[in-house]
């Protein structure tokens, strides 16, 4: 069994993630399943949330899936207070390279501003995360797909499938430091066709 990459830990007690993460897990075709093995809370800014539209495992409208989550308590919708809400304009009307969207801006103030982790993908939201900085730390959709306990949960099948699909259904990147990882749980004659691993094997290239 291939060991896990996650840097998940205990200490993450609340999780505030950013919309290409629930988009990711949607796409794993495991939500329900992922996000009760967490065993924490997963939160999300009002404005990250508004950008999940599509269900990229299903291809119906995420609101019906996504809503059942809500209902279940598994998933909880945040709106930012004022001094969040000034955070969030900051961060998106930062000058050139470091303007952020509304829903990455979002989630890394609701982050801040509640002393918890930010799960966020796009490598300037990481940055701009790891620079405010969040105290909690800053993870990836892969942290979360990858732990023990959602591998434990799953089971070594449904586990590699929830991986494959998050990454074909949902084009999750797969940051580089994973991709070896990712690679050998796949197999690289899967891997090398994953539009999520291209930047992985183009800094193998000698």
């Amino acid at each position: 069994m291939v060991s896990t990459p996650s840097t998940l830990t205990e200490l993450h007690a609340e999780l505030a993630i950013d919309a290409s993460v629930l988009i990711n897990v949607l796409g794993s075709g495991e939500a329900s399943a992922v996000i009760e093995a967490l065993a924490r809370p997963l939160i999300m800014a009002t404005a990250a949330y508004r950008e999940v539209g599509r269900d990229p495992f299903t291809g119906g409208d995420a609101s019906v899936t996504v809503g059942q989550l809500e209902k279940r308590g598994l998933l909880l919708r945040c709106d930012l207070d004022v001094q969040g809400t000034q955070h969030m304009v900051s961060l998106v009307s930062a000058a050139g390279a470091d303007a952020l969207d509304d829903g990455e801006a979002a989630t890394i103030a609701l982050g801040a501003r509640r002393g918890c982790c930010v799960v966020i993908d796009e490598t300037r939201g990481r940055r701009i995360a790891n620079r405010v900085p969040i105290s909690a730390g800053v993870l990836s959709t892969i942290d979360l797909l990858s732990c023990a306990s959602v591998r434990q949960a799953l089971g070594e099948t449904r586990f590699r499938d929830a991986i494959l699909n998050a990454a074909k259904c949902a084009r999750m990147r797969f940051p580089d430091e994973y991709g070896a990882w990712v690679e050998e749980l796949l197999g690289e004659a899967v891997t090398r066709e994953l539009p999520g691993m291209r930047a992985y094997y183009r800094a193998k290239q000698p």
